[in-house]
C-alpha cells in the first residue's frame, strides 16, 4: 500500500481477536505473526487482538456518504459506534506497517455513514464456532444453498437478471 491521496485504509470500530490456537500458524513463522495479529499484547491470553483491514477510494461521493472524524472528536467511543480498544490496535498495526512518525502525518480518522442503510438479506453473526455449527447443518445448507467442510463453506446465488448461478468460498480464519 502506498499513502497517496484519495485512497485510505479501513478496519472495523470494534474490538476484533483470533483464538490462540487459529493464530498458531501464524505465530509460530519465522518471520512472526505479521502486523495485524497482536500476540505480544496478550501473550497469556486465549485469544489475541486481531486488525483486518482492507483498501477504499476516498473519493468525493465517499466524502458524501461518511461523515468523518478525528479520533479526538469521539467523546465515548462506545456510544458513537468506535471502541477505543480497536482505534488502539489499528494504530498498532499501522505503526507496524509504516511508522509512528507516518501515522503522525496521516492521522487516524473514525468514519461512518451519514444515512444508515438498511440491510434487508439475512446475517448470521456469532463466534467461529458457532456459525461453523449453524452451516453444518444439513437442513440449513439445503435452506441457504450453501455447503460446508471443516475448511469452511461456499455459498451459492443467483444474481437477478442473470441466467447462471454464482459461487464464494469462504475460509476459516
Amino acid at each position: 500500500f502506498q499513502t497517496k491521496k484519495g485512497r485510505g485504509l479501513m478496519t472495523f470500530g470494534y474490538p476484533q481477536e483470533i483464538t490462540k490456537a487459529d493464530a498458531l500458524r501464524y505465530t509460530k513463522r519465522d518471520d512472526g505473526p505479521g502486523n495485524f495479529i497482536h500476540n505480544d499484547d496478550a501473550p497469556e491470553s486465549c485469544a489475541y487482538p486481531l486488525v483486518q483491514v482492507w483498501t477504499v477510494n476516498t473519493t468525493r461521493s465517499f466524502w458524501n456518504e461518511f461523515e468523518i472524524m478525528n479520533v479526538n472528536e469521539i467523546q465515548d467511543p462506545t456510544r458513537r459506534g468506535f471502541h477505543l480498544v480497536a482505534i488502539q490496535a489499528f494504530q498498532k498495526s499501522m505503526e507496524k506497517c509504516f511508522s509512528s512518525a507516518e501515522v503522525d502525518k496521516y492521522p487516524i480518522k473514525c468514519c461512518r455513514m451519514k444515512d444508515a442503510k438498511e440491510n434487508k438479506e439475512l446475517v448470521v453473526v456469532g463466534p467461529r464456532s458457532v456459525v461453523g455449527a449453524f452451516v453444518m447443518n444439513p437442513d440449513m445448507q439445503s435452506y441457504f444453498r450453501i455447503s460446508a467442510d471443516q475448511h469452511g463453506f461456499k455459498a451459492w446465488s443467483k444474481p437477478r437478471g442473470k441466467w447462471f448461478p454464482r459461487a464464494k468460498r469462504f475460509q476459516w480464519g
